[in-house]
Order: C-alpha cells, then sequence, then structure tokens
C-alpha cells in the first residue's frame, strides 16, 4: 500500500489459495482497515497551506494539544482497532490472558450464525444448470 497498490485479493486465505479460513478473513479485514487509514495520511487542517503553517507554529509554540484542530481531527487521525487489543497487559493477564484466534473464532461463529443471504432464484438455477453440464462431462 505505502508503493500505491489499492487492491489486495486471497483475503481468509491459508496455504496458497487451499484453505479458506473466516477467523483469517477477519484478521485480513483489520489489517486492511489498519492500512487504509495509514495511507490516508495526517489531516492538515485547513485548504490553504498557509493556514497549515500557521496552525503548526501554534502548536510548537505552546502545544498541539491546546489546539481547537486536535480536538476537531484526534479521532480521525487515529486508529482503533476492533480485534487488536492495544491495552495495558494488567488488564490483559487480569483477564486470562485472551488469545486474539479465540475472539476471531467466537466473532466468525456469530457472524455465521446471523448470517440470511439467499441466492436468487434465477442465479440458483444458472449455476445448478452449470454445475449439472459440468458434473455430465466430467462423467463422459
Amino acid at each position: 500500500a505505502s508503493l500505491g497498490t489499492r487492491h489486495f485479493s486471497c483475503a481468509g486465505t491459508l496455504s496458497l489459495d487451499e484453505i479458506f479460513s473466516a477467523e483469517q478473513l477477519l484478521l485480513d479485514c483489520e489489517i486492511r482497515d489498519w492500512v487504509e487509514h495509514a495511507i490516508r495520511g495526517i489531516h492538515l487542517g485547513e485548504a490553504d497551506p498557509e493556514n497549515w503553517l500557521a496552525e503548526i507554529r501554534r502548536g510548537v509554540q505552546s502545544n498541539f494539544m491546546d489546539l481547537d484542530s486536535t480536538l476537531d481531527h484526534f479521532q480521525e487521525q487515529s486508529w482503533y482497532p476492533r480485534r487488536f487489543i492495544r491495552g495495558a497487559i494488567g488488564p490483559w493477564l487480569e483477564q486470562g490472558q485472551p488469545r486474539l484466534s479465540e475472539r476471531l473464532r467466537r466473532e466468525a461463529k456469530q457472524r455465521i450464525a446471523r448470517h440470511n443471504f439467499e441466492l436468487d432464484p434465477a442465479r440458483r438455477r444458472e449455476i445448478e444448470r452449470i454445475y449439472t453440464a459440468a458434473e455430465q462431462f466430467v462423467q463422459s
């Protein structure tokens, strides 16, 4: 992504493309979100570069934490992971050292249980027709 790539594939796959893992898919989505945030860059404030410089001067002379622009934009500047835990070790130890893989597995199962997609009948019939034709071709 740092070199300009914007399209990635194979999310959720392991062992080249032999195995699909719902847990890996969730992990890949988390990494994608992190990378998307990183390549957006930082918010420089006003559209006018002169205002950027003035804002930087104010931050250097006093404190960036005191600037209205910091308060206005700090949430979009920071990436808050949904799955990676970036907290202190104490609470993690007190919680029994939960593993990321266990949380991913639990989330994947919950998402699968909530799933309710059904392919529309016309497309389903077409897929079944193609599958039947392929099956007959292989058997002949």
